[in-house]
């Protein structure tokens, strides 16, 4: 069994919390709330493997990233099961502002990383790289936060 994650847009970390409660998260919302802006990202971890893209984004160690990154809860179930975390405006902003050509360059060393465990063909990383960094762009042009649902 693996964790899911997806990645989402919200004005507030309450209206962001309020996810939690959705059964499939911000792609299925509940009757008479708005869906939101989301993208599916399966095994990719708003931790470790989002502080080594950033790590690779701006030329920097990942352990340099680790001492500031800001990926804090904000509400997970009693069970522990599902929470929505932020992600760290800063990465949000860096991500926005990468280009095609450089989310391209750092598709292969992050495909290497361990938590790939060798699975990862850079190839395909490239739609996903993009479609993130695109809900980065939405998010910080509406003025929101960019935030993680995850389940377990």
């Amino acid at each position: 069994m693996g964790v899911l994650y997806d990645y989402f847009s919200a004005a507030t970390d309450e209206e962001a919390a309020a996810v939690v409660d959705w059964v499939g998260g911000p792609a299925f919302p509940p009757p008479g709330a708005e869906q939101k802006d989301n993208i599916d990202l399966k095994g990719i971890d708003p931790s470790v493997m989002l502080g080594k893209l950033e790590a690779l984004l701006v030329g920097q160690s990942y352990d340099e990233i680790a001492e500031r990154q800001g990926v804090f809860a904000v509400r997970f179930e009693e069970s522990g099961e599902k929470g929505v975390v932020t992600i760290a405006d800063e990465f949000t902003a860096v991500l926005a502002a990468a280009t095609d050509e450089r989310l391209i360059a750092v598709a292969e060393p992050w495909s290497q990383m361990e938590e790939f465990r060798g699975l990862a063909d850079p190839r395909l990383l490239h739609q996903p790289l993009h479609d993130l960094r695109d809900l980065a762009a939405r998010t910080r042009r509406r003025g929101h936060r960019l935030y993680c649902w995850m389940s377990i």
